[in-house]
């Protein structure tokens, strides 16, 4: 039974949802506070949940094919349901052979190497879930999925649930992701997950996004087709003026957080690139598992240059196509003053 692997969406068919939660193996429910609601148990097949006094408040049964459980408030007729909402295999124990590691969230700036440090985690023996994480409670899924499918069409794989509730269900394994709240961040490591912040210079993380946009990402919509098809220096206004407010806000907020955040364990892309970390990086992640920059540096070294979900195997250039309408947004933005605050000229 997979019960602590699992996000459950809580509440009633008469009014509604209360919320989510999960049931920890210990007992305790995580992510869902109140009275009525403080602790679970099982017995005889039936699920139950226990107020903070300890009595016993509602009364659940499996439905085995939906993996909900549904039930009612205990000597009522009021209706109750668990439904799943995410949940990931049951737990594997790992081969005495293989090193124990702490559980990832690669949280990186949009274009700055996520499934390259994901293929590099994975390397060293950290499962992916392939789960991608984003804002307060945006989840992609994309298990199953080929890779040259992933981010292809991301509406087709949308789920919600707050994304802490997620990580909290992690066992030496790892998610991705680009989460801009330092709240979120912080409730994440709280649960002993190693939030790994991927940075990039942001000149590169915005040429990168010009090409993932044009030979990728499906358009939503008739402006993002219609951008799409001028050419030229057009072409970059274009596509400057249509993602201003969405995906590049996105990434000058996330840029934000990571350069204010005393507790990142940042990542240059740059360095990833050849394998090597920063000194504080390298410091920050043997901490929290010894020997683990060591390994990453390898890991590194061997996934430099191969294609990933993302990556087509050649590094963009901003250079390439830099001009004065980009100088020109990348100063009035402010992503020029946050580019210094992240380590770059």
């Amino acid at each position: 039974m997979n019960l602590s692997r699992t996000v459950f969406s809580f509440g009633s068919p008469c009014n509604g949802q209360y919320g989510h939660l999960v049931l920890r193996d210990s007992g305790e429910i995580y992510g869902y506070s109140h009275p009525n609601e403080h602790r679970w148990s099982l017995a005889d097949g039936e699920l139950r949940l226990h107020s903070i006094d300890g009595n016993v408040t509602s009364r659940f049964r499996s439905d085995d094919e939906s993996g909900a459980w549904l039930g009612c408030v205990d000597k009522k007729k009021w209706p109750l349901y668990l439904v799943p909402a995410v949940r990931l295999e049951a737990n594997m124990p790992t081969p005495d052979s293989a090193p124990s590691f702490p559980s990832y969230f690669v949280n990186s700036i949009p274009k700055s190497g996520t499934y390259f440090v994901e293929a590099a985690l994975q390397e060293m023996g950290v499962k992916s879930q392939r789960l991608h994480l984003s804002g307060r409670d945006t989840i992609h899924d994309y298990r199953g999925h080929a890779e040259e499918q992933i981010h292809v069409n991301p509406d087709a794989v949308y789920l919600q649930c707050p994304i802490e509730l997620v990580t909290a269900l992690l066992r030496e394994e790892q998610v991705v992701g680009h989460v801009e709240h330092q709240s979120t961040v912080d409730r994440i490591r709280e649960q002993n997950v190693t939030v790994l912040s991927v940075v990039r210079d942001l000149r590169n993380v915005l040429v990168s996004l010009f090409r993932f946009k044009t030979t990728k990402v499906a358009p939503n919509g008739t402006l993002d087709e219609y951008w799409r098809s001028l050419n030229g220096a057009e072409q970059i206004i274009g596509f400057l003026l249509y993602y201003a407010d969405r995906d590049i806000a996105h990434i000058r907020t996330m840029a934000e957080m990571m350069a204010a955040d005393r507790d990142s364990i940042m990542l240059q892309y740059e360095a990833l690139s050849t394998g090597t970390l920063t000194a504080d990086a390298a410091t920050r992640l043997n901490e929290r598992h010894p020997g683990s920059a060591e390994r990453l540096c390898e890991s590194l070294k061997n996934q430099c240059g191969r294609r990933n979900p993302t990556f087509s195997g050649k590094a963009s250039d901003w250079r390439s196509v830099w001009n004065d309408d980009l100088e020109r947004f990348f100063n009035a933005t402010g992503l020029a003053a946050l580019n210094h605050a992240l380590g770059y000229a």
